[in-house]
């Protein structure tokens, strides 16, 4: 979510930063070779018998930490990646597809549910519109929290003012009791809530009774006449909290603004719906601007964070195994070269190129399978601590370790395969009048 410039790079400290970064990694990069190659004796580089890594520790260390990393990497993309996928395809409890918000632009109480009403009559009797309704605030991203104190103990819950045709419109079903009733007057009274309310009210409170002193204001003065599932009226980030929809007046001035108009439009018909909606606002509205979104779309957007994340540990991923690979590649290079005359004789003696390959990349596949084991236990505690933040996760199952075996194996696998199958299919003799 930054926004960088070139410009940005030359500001203050970075213009000498970034030289030293490269001169540090140019004297590292070139230190160690150049520490080695300098022990060699001239005369055993006389004679040919110069060996450079392939089986030293340093070299086994290297590879294991590079796959280490990559696997470690990869497994992470994919356990945050499920995460997601989980979060944004889990239902909130209510239809979410097809519904478009429509913002009336007023902090006016009376205002706002005028506009909402003139809407309402510009476009209830089109075949494109299956239901209306209005709501003081985001409902599916964020609603107001107040508290509520019952019989010596306190519980807090979240709150929305909504238009009588609210539930039908969203797709929520009663479980308990019944809907608001479209004569609003009758219903001013009224509260619907969710499975988690009626909780915290305990198992003697009945529907019909009214919360408590009717003198101590909203809530108290309000009688619940329906019961509604737990829907996610906030991201996954968060639980279910107590909620409480009611109809009529309540509170101060805010509570009771319709913000937001809600249309649920006639599935696969919404690229006729938009144009059609905004010429309805025009024509009740002309001097303010059509401002809309969709409600499912809307909900994919608040997991931005996760999907920026899983975005950067996916491309760091690809890029650790690409260095690995090459890393890799250039180990096997350096072993087969040192045993050009050992693949020789073995094929004399009767080793097909099979065998050859086979020898070739053994000791790879261990490494690779050593950085495995060495991953995976620190990507569970990783990965189970970032999953806690969450109430509705996935769990760690161990096929996404066994994945990453293979993935890593098969990618070691490819990477030396030519090389080794090069080896493997050249001519024994050759192979014996190297050096």
């Amino acid at each position: 979510g930054k926004q960088l410039t070139m410009a940005a790079l030359f500001r203050g400290a970075h213009w000498l930063a970034l030289p030293a970064l490269a001169v540090f990694a140019a004297v590292l990069g070139g230190g160690y070779p150049a520490l080695v190659m300098s022990s060699f004796r001239p005369v055993d580089i006389m004679r040919g018998k110069l060996k450079i890594g392939g089986r030293t520790g340093l070299t086994r260390v290297l590879v294991v930490f590079q796959f280490t990393l990559s696997v470690g990497l990869g497994t992470s993309a994919v356990i945050l990646g499920r995460q997601l996928a989980y979060m944004t395809g889990k239902s909130p409890g209510y239809a979410s597809r097809g519904l478009v918000v429509v913002m009336t632009q007023e902090t006016e109480p009376l205002k706002a549910e005028t506009v909402y009403r003139r809407f309402r009559n510009e476009i209830a009797s089109s075949s494109l519109v299956r239901g209306i309704s209005a709501s003081n605030r985001e409902f599916g991203m964020f609603l107001p929290r107040s508290r509520v104190e019952l019989a010596g103990r306190e519980f807090h819950y979240c709150f929305d003012r909504v238009d009588s045709d609210f539930l039908k419109t969203m797709g929520i079903g009663l479980v308990e009791g019944r809907d608001f009733s479209s004569n609003i007057g009758a219903d001013r009274d009224a509260l619907i809530v969710n499975r988690r309310f009626l909780e915290e009210l305990g198992p003697d409170f009945r529907l019909g009774e009214y919360l408590g002193d009717a003198s101590r204001g909203f809530p108290y003065d309000r009688r619940v006449v329906g019961v509604i599932e737990d829907c996610h009226f906030a991201s996954l980030r968060n639980e279910v909290e107590p909620l409480a929809l009611y109809v009529g007046e309540g509170g101060s001035a805010r509570r009771n603004t319709f913000s937001r108009i809600i249309v649920r439009v006639e599935p696969g018909r919404l690229s006729e719906a938009l144009p059609f909606l905004e010429a309805a606002w025009r024509r009740v509205r002309p001097e303010k601007p059509f401002l809309s979104y969709f409600q499912d779309e809307a909900l994919r957007s608040l997991y931005a964070p996760e999907r920026r994340w899983s975005a950067i540990v996916r491309y760091a991923s690809a890029l650790s195994l690409l260095l690995a690979s090459l890393g890799i590649l250039g180990l096997t290079s350096i072993t087969l070269r040192r045993r050009v005359k050992e693949i020789g004789i073995r094929k004399v003696l009767g080793a097909g190129a099979g065998r050859i390959v086979v020898m070739a990349t053994r000791e790879f596949v261990l490494l690779v399978s050593l950085a495995n084991l060495v991953a995976w236990p620190v990507v569970y505690l990783a990965m189970r601590r970032v999953l806690e933040a969450y109430p509705y996760r996935i769990g760690i199952s161990p096929l996404y370790f066994l994945l990453a075996w293979a993935a890593s194996i098969l990618v070691a696998g490819l990477t030396i395969l030519y090389l080794s199958a090069k080896a493997a299919l050249r001519n024994p003799v050759d192979s014996l009048r190297y050096e």
